[in-house]
């Protein structure tokens, strides 16, 4: 005997129609989908798929940890691959960088500081100012040929 209700309740719940008429015999709450959660919680096995149907969580309490340790070691990896094709930058290298750029700015700034007052006396502000700017386009190079040596 084909009944509707029965399939449906049985599609819903992600297990056979036999299932259901034995929960039915049971005296299952079908219709309520919380009730059914706490009715299949207190009862030693359930279909896999009604677990999964009413969004219970699946598995032993071991089978899950044993799962977020694969998925920590899975993530452990992705990182080490990511720092190893560069999409990363350790922070000892940064430091190192920054240092580095400090250096050839403060060694910049210090001979601007000795070399610009003497060249500078005298001069129209157009010529400070091209003066000046040719320096700091000096800086600029020093700094990239810097960052470029640090990179290689």
């Amino acid at each position: 005997m084909n009944n509707p209700g029965i399939k449906s309740a049985a599609k819903r719940y992600g297990c056979s129609e036999s299932t259901i008429r034995r929960w039915i015999e049971e005296k299952a709450p079908l219709d309520d989908a919380e009730a059914m959660k706490a009715w299949i919680v207190d009862r030693k096995h359930a279909p896999a798929g009604t677990k999964a149907a009413l969004g219970m969580e699946e598995g032993t309490p071991l089978s899950r940890a044993r799962l977020r340790k694969i998925e920590l070691e899975t993530q452990a990896i992705q990182h080490k691959l990511d720092v190893e094709r560069g999409k990363y930058v350790l922070l000892s290298k940064m430091h190192e960088d920054g240092i580095r750029i400090g250096a050839v700015l403060t060694a910049e700034l210090a001979s601007l500081l000795n070399d610009m007052p003497g060249s500078l006396a005298g001069l129209s502000e157009i010529e400070v100012r091209k003066i000046l700017g040719a320096r700091v386009e000096l800086l600029k190079t020093n700094i990239k040929a810097q960052l470029q040596k640090a990179t290689q």
